[in-house]
């Protein structure tokens, strides 16, 4: 309660004149951000959303004298009459708890991008990368985090603070993933566009080793994409485009760079990456993966001996003959959900596979609680279970696995128990995701990140080092 309240004052305090005044001409509407809440440039100044305006949006009290107070006219071109002169703050979130000081508008303003900003928090997906976190929501996609090679899809530095994908603001993203350092989105029409560093064609299937804004990657019919360290693969329905770095076989060639295609036929449910190998849910619900097997991670019965060993072709895990309900890649780990029950397989560092040691076949994973969704980052799981609860197991070097324990290996740590004792809310996910060493939730009005944070990928509402919220359109 006592962050919520404190960021919402803040907020109230700088929009009505009584904090010190921040930079309220703008060139462009990143500029635009106050106490957590994302406003619009308007004529060359800063204006805040407000339900109470005809427009969404008003100017604040320490603006210039002419405007300082006054809605935003409708048309967007200037202000209305002072009626309301004293600002009147945003409307917040009901919920208890702490929250990030954003807003939660009723009425329709606008993005960054010049799109609408969202008037819910309607969170698609989550998706992580090695420093920075996506997030879609309404068919757009904000990021935040480390853009040290554009991987927020935007040019300049990165932070905490969620900023949308201009150049995806007009289309509609039906599907978004993130790897180590670059992110891919699917739209309506079946393209593919994707942004960040670019070191073996892993980007847009050509060129040299650069960092790239948002660009159409020239594969059509698309429905699901799936980004590792340095590939892409891309579900058509019927087949599999990969391209990048095939070094391990992770684009289902033995050699070279570009696209391939891998030699598997449709339909095609899912599709997902882990660091270096990838697997896809066939339609009749079996798990085939490929690339990586130097750990096991195929789950074909390798031995974990670290001998280099890719593989082209994709084939099922070894024991798994059930129908696979969803399944989550890491670096050396791979697992799977089979009726509610959790198997895993891979290289065991820190506690991956819960004591069994290194297995190149699955193995039951007893003390992992029933689960309906899961995730990997490079060396630790989570699970969902249906009550919206966060289960997790693995490295916990920065409380990505528990963040009130961090360093402490625990076995399954009870993760929403451990987020209300930081935090003092209760959080019923919806959504789950994992970057390399971080994980994120979402419920219906929230966004909680836990784990690594030092380049911002936790969020910008911080709570303790190692758990922050977002201040995402609409959340919390």
């Amino acid at each position: 309660m006592l962050l919520r309240t404190r960021a919402s004052a803040a907020l109230w305090l700088a929009l009505s004149g009584c904090a010190d005044a921040p930079f309220f001409s703008c060139d462009d509407d990143p500029q635009c951000q106050l106490a957590g809440a994302q406003g619009r440039c308007v004529d060359g100044e800063c204006a805040y959303p407000d339900p109470a305006c005809p427009s969404g949006l008003r100017f604040p009290a320490v603006a210039r004298p002419a405007v300082a107070g006054t809605c935003v006219d409708p048309g967007g071109t200037g202000s209305t009459s002072t009626t309301g002169s004293t600002t009147t703050p945003p409307s917040t979130s009901s919920g208890s708890g702490s929250g990030s000081g954003s807003t939660s508008v009723t009425t329709e303003a606008s993005s960054s991008s010049g799109g609408p900003i969202p008037s819910t928090c309607a969170i698609d997906e989550l998706a992580g990368g090695d420093a920075f976190t996506c997030a879609r929501l309404d068919g757009g996609v904000w990021c935040w985090g480390a853009n040290d090679g554009l991987q927020l899809g935007r040019e300049g530095d990165g932070g905490p603070t969620p900023t949308q994908i201009a150049a995806l603001a007009d289309l509609d993203v039906i599907h978004l993933s993130a790897g180590d350092d670059h992110a891919c989105a699917v739209v309506e029409d079946g393209g593919v566009w994707c942004w960040g560093r670019q070191v073996n064609t892993e980007v847009v299937g050509s060129g040299n080793t650069v960092d790239l804004l948002p660009t159409l990657v020239p594969v059509t019919d698309v429905e699901a994409v799936a980004v590792g360290q340095n590939y892409t693969c891309a579900a058509r329905g019927d087949d599999v485009r990969c391209w990048g770095d095939t070094f391990w076989g992770q684009t289902g060639a033995d050699a070279g760079a570009g696209f391939n295609t891998l030699p598997v036929r449709g339909p095609i449910r899912s599709i997902k990456a882990g660091t270096l190998h990838g697997c896809l849910q066939s339609s009749d619900d079996r798990l085939l993966c490929w690339g990586r097997d130097d750990q096991g991670q195929l789950g074909r019965g390798s031995p974990p001996d670290g001998q280099h060993r890719p593989t082209v072709e994709p084939g099922p895990p070894l024991i798994l003959t059930e129908a696979v309900d969803d399944y989550a890649l890491g670096s050396t780990l791979s697992c799977a959900l089979v009726g509610g029950n959790t198997w895993c397989w891979g290289l065991e560092q820190t506690f991956e596979l819960l004591g069994a040691g290194s297995s190149g076949t699955p193995v039951p994973l007893d003390g992992v609680p029933d689960a309906v969704e899961l995730a990997a980052g490079d060396t630790f799981a989570c699970v969902r279970s249906d009550p919206g609860r966060i289960a997790c197991w693995g490295s916990n070097d920065f409380g990505q696995s528990d963040p009130q324990n961090v360093d402490l290996t625990l076995g399954v740590a009870d993760v929403s128990a451990a987020l209300e004792a930081v935090t003092g809310e209760t959080l019923r996910a919806t959504r789950l995701g994992t970057g390399a060493e971080h994980a994120c939730l979402a419920t219906k009005d929230r966004v909680a990140c836990w784990g690594r944070g030092d380049a911002g990928q936790l969020g910008d509402v911080p709570v303790t080092d190692a758990v922050a919220f977002v201040s995402l359109p609409g959340c919390g």
